[in-house]
């Protein structure tokens, strides 16, 4: 049976995966939210292993704390970033896009802010994941209302961007919850023991959410670069 080290790492195995598949897209020239999306993979799983090397020998070389949470934070709120920009590039609506170009910078102060001055780098910014959480749900739905409504018949099951948007969705509607009530159960009691809890289930919803990720990049893009909603 696998042991906690084991089941921990586990989901970097996709991730990386997903990562090394997703350099196709550049080589490829595919549509250009696909690359961005490579460039998302591989900015949050550098700065995740970072945060693991940190928690491992760097915080020792630094002469500073063991706890990451600073780094945890940044990637987190840059994944959210990133993953918005891809929508606005992937979303034919032209009013979704301009919502989205005005959101990212609204979104990045509001992050800046709670970073340095309310929750500051050494808690979890559950304020700022919660919020960039629902952003990207919000537009994960309104990627799918647009499958809804393509006048041409086709396999949603081979799209890449269907793949992404079902393992962003499901993972980040899943640990949505959790992230909301983060202040309420930090004052339990049992707090501990909920969040052992919550990390088993987070690693599984990962490893579903990344191994999407790769089945994504295993896929080839419809030939037009956006579809146009009827």
């Amino acid at each position: 049976m696998l042991n906690k080290l084991d089941i921990t790492y586990l989901p970097y195995v996709p991730f990386l995966l997903s990562a090394i598949f997703s350099l196709k897209s550049f080589r490829l020239k595919w549509p250009k939210h696909l690359q961005t999306f490579s460039i998302f993979l591989f900015v949050t799983l550098t700065l995740e292993f970072f945060g693991i090397a940190w928690k491992w020998r760097i915080y020792q070389w630094m002469g500073k704390s063991d706890e990451n949470y600073w780094i945890l934070n940044i990637a987190e709120i840059m994944g959210r970033i990133m993953l918005l920009w891809y929508f606005s590039q992937l979303l034919s609506s032209v009013r979704s896009k301009k919502i989205i170009e005005r959101l990212i910078p609204f979104y990045l102060t509001f992050c800046l802010i709670n970073y340095f001055f309310i929750q500051k780098p050494t808690a979890i910014n559950s304020y700022s994941i919660g919020l960039g959480s629902l952003l990207v749900i919000f537009f994960c739905v309104c990627y799918f209302i647009e499958l809804l409504h393509i006048k041409e018949a086709i396999k949603v099951y081979q799209l890449p961007e269907f793949w992404i948007a079902t393992g962003t969705f499901i993972y980040y509607l899943c640990t949505l919850t959790f992230i909301a009530g983060f202040e309420f159960l930090a004052r339990n009691d049992a707090f501990n023991h909920i969040m052992t809890i919550f990390m088993n289930i987070n690693d599984v919803m990962m490893i579903f959410m990344y191994t999407l990720y790769l089945i994504a990049y295993l896929c080839r893009p419809h030939p037009k670069l956006q579809y146009k909603p009827s």
